[in-house]
């Protein structure tokens, strides 16, 4: 969560730790030791010929919005938007901002076609 959506999402906050605090560390690490061997598919984000969009939060210290860029620059095609004001957990932290967010981008590929990939 971004420092600023704590407060008003005091009870998500509050869920989403106990839920992280309440599995098993063995788990967690084994997770992360996951994701810091996992193959680095960057180099092929050009390959990608589906209609995509790339989702960030201004304020997400994991998934930067820097990085997200980058990424969204890579894809041909793709479209970026950027959720001001919300972290790394932006759906629950500006629920109706991501729908709108997915409806307009759902929308847009469906009126130009692309949603099939053509």
């Amino acid at each position: 969560f971004a420092p600023a959506g704590r407060e008003p999402q005091r009870d998500y906050v509050a869920a989403t730790r106990r839920v992280i605090l309440s599995n098993d560390p063995r788990a967690i690490a084994a997770a992360a030791r996951g994701m810091a061997q996992r193959q680095d598919f960057t180099p092929r984000l050009g390959e990608i010929r589906v209609p995509t969009l790339v989702l960030v939060g201004t304020e997400d210290a994991i998934s930067t919005a820097e990085e997200m860029r980058s990424i969204a620059s890579a894809v041909p095609g793709s479209r970026l938007m950027e959720i001001a004001g919300a972290g790394h957990m932006t759906p629950l932290e500006k629920p109706a901002e991501v729908t709108a967010a997915l409806a307009e981008f759902l929308r847009e590929i469906s009126e130009s076609g692309r949603a099939t990939g053509s």
